[in-house]
């Protein structure tokens, strides 16, 4: 019955939550041997935690404080955004099977994209939004505002 009672006393008692005296690194060393410091450390942090109430009903998880929000930016006026330049256009998908260079104008004989058939097509002329600028030899030169596409006769990929 006494032990009861005293363990009811116990529980309605308030923990004791004041800070505990820490020992300075100087008395740790002091009680400790010279050749096992490592004992010391630990044996402290032991005591230390042995000390303090473990199951508490106010005992509660670690909640970080908030944040502090982040400081004022001062507000610059937006510059004029350039628009992206628009990505150059792929050249198009042309084969070429011959030419012919003649003092009246030279052409070539070209398939582009899935013809089955090839077209002969005169210097100047359009290919999918691309200009036929030069018919040489055993080449053809496309163009498109800033890009230059060369198609040759016998491409070295065969």
């Amino acid at each position: 019955m006494a032990l009861g009672a005293f363990n009811l006393m116990l529980a309605q008692s308030p923990p004791d939550t004041s800070p505990l005296a820490s020992a300075s690194a100087a008395e740790i060393s002091a009680a400790t041997p010279q050749n096992e410091p490592d004992i010391a450390r630990r044996n402290f942090a032991i005591t230390h935690t042995r000390n303090r109430p473990l199951f508490v009903a106010t005992r509660r998880a670690y909640v970080a404080p908030p944040k502090p929000p982040p400081p004022k930016q001062q507000v610059q006026q937006a510059t004029p955004v350039q628009p992206a330049p628009a990505p150059p256009t792929p050249p198009p998908d042309v084969r070429l099977f011959g030419v012919e260079i003649t003092p009246s104008g030279n052409r070539a004989l070209v398939s582009h994209g899935n013809q089955a058939t090839a077209e002969w097509l005169s210097e100047g002329a359009d290919i999918r939004g691309w200009s036929l600028s030069t018919v040489e030899g055993d080449r053809i030169v496309l163009i498109r505002e800033e890009q230059r596409q060369i198609v040759d006769l016998y491409p070295p990929d065969g």
